[in-house]
C-alpha cells in the first residue's frame, strides 16, 4: 500500500473568503472552461484551500510551484505571453499620465482604471485564455489539470497582495518597471546606487586574476533521470497528436543514456567509423584520420590461396598478449571483445585496453555500438 502524503508544513493555504478584485479577475479567465473542466477547477480549489501548493515563485513571463497530492508531488509551470518592447513603451506612457496609479500599486492596490485604459489600448494586463500556457508533470494532457488549477488559485490571491506580480507575468518585474518609469520621467540614475569601493589598491606585484580568498570547491552531479517524462511533456503534445508522448518517451530515455555514455562511458562508437578516443578528440576522427567501413562494402574477389607462413597458434601462452590478439583477429577476421577474451583466456578489461591501444596505432578498428561492437584488423 502506497504512503499517503500529508499537506506540507510550508504549504500556501488559499482563503475561502471572497477574493479581491484582482483575484476575481484572474480566476474569471477560466469561466468559459466551466462546462468542460468543472472537475479540474473544483479539484484545484480543494488543493489550494487545503494548503497543498508550496514553493510559489514568479519571474518575467513565468510562475512555478509544487503541488503535493495524497500520493505524489507535481511541479507546475505557468507561462504567460510577455509584452514586446513597443508594448511596454505604451504601458509606461500611460502610467506616466496618472502617477496616482503608480502610488496605488506601491500601496498594494491594482487600479481598475489602469486595467481598463490599457485594455482600450490593446494592452490587456490580465491575459486571455489563449495567452496562458503551462505544463504539469502529471502527464494529463487535458489542461488545465487539477494541479494547474490549484496554482492559478494561489496566483490569484498573490495578485491581491502585490499587483506588480501581474506586470512581472507580462515581462517586467517591479524594479525593472520602476527603472523604466524613472528613465522615461527624465531621471537617468539607476534605481540602486552602486556602492563605492573602499580600501587600498592591491600591490602591483600581485596578479589581478588571483582570488584574495580561496575559492570553494566546485562539485557537479550528473545522473540519469528516473524517467523521461519531464522531457517528453515539457512542451505538451502537438495539436491533435496527444498519443506522441508514448512514442517519444523511449526516445528521450535512449537520448539521456547516450549523453551519459558520451560524457563518462567508453570512447564513442559510431557504425562504420573507427571510434576515436575522447582524449584525442572527436573532430580529429571526423576529419579523415579514421577509416570508414561502408555497410554496403563488397568483398574483393577471392585470391588463389597461398602457402601461409608458419606462425605460432593464437592461444600460445608464450607470445605477448598483443601479438596473440592480433593473430587471433587475423584468424577470425572479426570478433567481439567477449569472444577474444574467452579465446585468449584473458580478462575482458585487459583485452579492451589492448584493443584501444592498437586502435590508436591504426592496427585495429571497430564497427557497431556498445554491446554490438565488432573489432577488425585495420
Amino acid at each position: 500500500m502506497s504512503t499517503r502524503l500529508s499537506a506540507p508544513k510550508d504549504g500556501i493555504v488559499a482563503s475561502a473568503r471572497p477574493k479581491g478584485w484582482a483575484a476575481e479577475s484572474w480566476m474569471a479567465i477560466f469561466d468559459e472552461l466551466g462546462p468542460t473542466h468543472h472537475a479540474q477547477l473544483a479539484r484545484g480549489r480543494t488543493l489550494a484551500r487545503s494548503g497543498r501548493v508550496r514553493d510559489l515563485w514568479f519571474s518575467p513571463g513565468l510562475a512555478s510551484a509544487e503541488v503535493v497530492t495524497n500520493r505524489n508531488t507535481h511541479r507546475v509551470t505557468i507561462r504567460v505571453r510577455v509584452f514586446e518592447d513597443e508594448e511596454w513603451g505604451r504601458v509606461v506612457s500611460r502610467m506616466l499620465l496618472h502617477l496616482v496609479d503608480i502610488a496605488a500599486m506601491l500601496e498594494g492596490d491594482l487600479p481598475e482604471e489602469l486595467i481598463r485604459d490599457l485594455g482600450e489600448r490593446d494592452l490587456p494586463l490580465l491575459p486571455t485564455l489563449g495567452e496562458l500556457d503551462g505544463v504539469c508533470d502529471c502527464g494529463d494532457f487535458h489542461m488545465p489539470c487539477g494541479h494547474m488549477a490549484a496554482v492559478h488559485n494561489v496566483i490569484s490571491e498573490a495578485l491581491d497582495g502585490d499587483p506588480f506580480l501581474l506586470l512581472t507575468l507580462r515581462g517586467l518585474n517591479r524594479d525593472q518597471l520602476l527603472a523604466r518609469l524613472r528613465r522615461a520621467w527624465g531621471d537617468p540614475r539607476p534605481l540602486h546606487t552602486a556602492r563605492e569601493e573602499s580600501g587600498a589598491a592591491p600591490p602591483e606585484d600581485e596578479d589581478w586574476w588571483i582570488s584574495p580568498t580561496p575559492l570553494p570547491p566546485l562539485k557537479l552531479r550528473v545522473e540519469a533521470h528516473e524517467e523521461a517524462r519531464p522531457g517528453v511533456y515539457a512542451l505538451g503534445p502537438p495539436p491533435g497528436r496527444a498519443e506522441l508522448g508514448t512514442t517519444l518517451e523511449p526516445l528521450y530515455a535512449a537520448g539521456s543514456s547516450a549523453a551519459l555514455e558520451l560524457a563518462f562511458g567508453d570512447p564513442v562508437e559510431y557504425p562504420g567509423v573507427r571510434a576515436t578516443s575522447r582524449w584525442s578528440g572527436f573532430q580529429t576522427g571526423v576529419q579523415g584520420k579514421v577509416k570508414r567501413r561502408s555497410a554496403t562494402h563488397k568483398p574483393r574477389p577471392a585470391e588463389p590461396p597461398a602457402e601461409p607462413a608458419p606462425i605460432k597458434p593464437a592461444d600460445d601462452p608464450t607470445q605477448p598478449l598483443t601479438e596473440r590478439l592480433v593473430d587471433l583477429l587475423a584468424e577470425l577476421e572479426s570478433a567481439k571483445s567477449k569472444t577474444l577474451s574467452e579465446r585468449l583466456d584473458a580478462p575482458m578489461l585487459q583485452i579492451r585496453q589492448e584493443l584501444l591501444e592498437l586502435e590508436k596505432l591504426g592496427i585495429v578498428y571497430r564497427t557497431g555500438q556498445t554491446r554490438g561492437t565488432t573489432w577488425w584488423l585495420g
